[in-house]
C-alpha cells in the first residue's frame, strides 16, 4: 500500500512537472524509479525467494535485519538534519571571516 501510494504521489509530481514545463529533466528518474520498483517486485515474487523469505520469517534473523534497517534510516535522518542546519551556520561564519579579512586589509588604492 505504501509503495502504491508513493507511485501515485510520483505520478502527481509528474503531472505538476508536465504543467510547469520543468519535467523534462526529471522524467527519466521517475520512470527509472518506477521500473526499479517493478523489478524489485518481480525478484521478490520468485518461488526461491519466497521460500527464503519464509525461512527468514521463521527464525529471529528478521529482528536483526529490522534493527539494522532502523539504525541506518535514523542515521540518514540525522545526517540530513546536520547538513540542513549546519549549512546556514557555515555560510554565516564564512561571511564573518570575509568581513574581518576585508576590514583588516582596508581600502587598497
Amino acid at each position: 500500500m505504501l509503495i502504491f501510494g508513493l507511485v501515485l504521489y510520483g505520478l502527481q509530481l509528474f503531472a505538476e512537472y508536465l504543467t510547469s514545463g520543468r519535467w523534462a529533466r526529471n522524467v527519466t528518474a521517475l520512470l527509472g524509479g518506477i521500473g526499479l520498483l517493478f523489478l524489485a517486485f518481480a525478484l521478490i515474487l520468485t518461488p526461491t525467494n519466497a521460500a527464503s523469505i519464509i525461512y527468514i520469517a521463521q527464525t529471529a534473523v528478521w529482528r536483526v535485519l529490522l534493527a539494522i534497517s532502523t539504525t541506518l534510516l535514523l542515521a540518514a535522518i540525522v545526517a540530513f538534519g546536520v547538513i540542513t542546519y549546519t549549512t546556514p551556520l557555515r555560510l554565516w561564519h564564512e561571511r564573518r571571516v570575509e568581513k574581518r579579512a576585508n576590514r583588516e586589509v582596508g581600502d587598497v588604492p
